[in-house]
């Protein structure tokens, strides 16, 4: 004889939720693994900017690191910056972890005139420089050429 039991709530196995986020990230990991994570953690730059008074800023996120791990060059116009951390435990356990970013200086910056600041709330380095010719701060309107001798329909106005 079989036993035979209803199927409704009272009787049904508990069901886990699961958070569909976190069921992403476990899918990720077991497909990507752990190495992965360390490329999430790239420090982050802002887009260079030049602005109207022809000052050019960038700023470069270094919260996992200590300014005396920092190093920064320039290689032509390669702004470069560089971090290195070691650390171990008492247990025996150890961690290392470096970045390298490059950065473009934009052409119209004076390689001379780039200075960098370590920002200690943000944790951030920070480029200033200075653009060696500055923008026009009006809008300019640019006449159109005509060609084959084809001009614009101009309405004939009497007075």
């Amino acid at each position: 004889m079989a036993l035979f039991i209803p199927n409704n709530s009272l009787y049904a196995p508990a069901r886990r939720y699961r958070d569909p986020f976190t069921e992403i990230d476990r899918v990720f990991d077991a497909f990507l693994g752990d190495d992965t994570r360390d490329l999430l953690q790239t420090p982050r730059v802002s887009i260079p900017r030049i602005s109207d008074d022809g000052k050019f800023t960038t700023t470069i996120s270094t919260r996992d690191y200590n300014p005396a791990e920092l190093k920064v060059e320039v290689d032509g116009r390669d702004l470069i910056v560089r971090g290195e951390h070691s650390s171990s435990d008492e247990h025996g356990g150890s961690m290392h972890r470096r970045f390298e970013q490059r950065l473009r200086i934009p052409d119209a910056v004076d390689l001379q005139s780039v200075k960098c600041n370590y920002d200690e709330h943000k944790h951030a380095l920070q480029f200033i420089g200075q653009a060696t010719v500055e923008a026009p701060k009006k809008n300019n309107s640019i006449p159109i050429n005509f060609k084959n001798g084809s001009a614009p329909a101009v309405e004939n106005k009497k007075a």
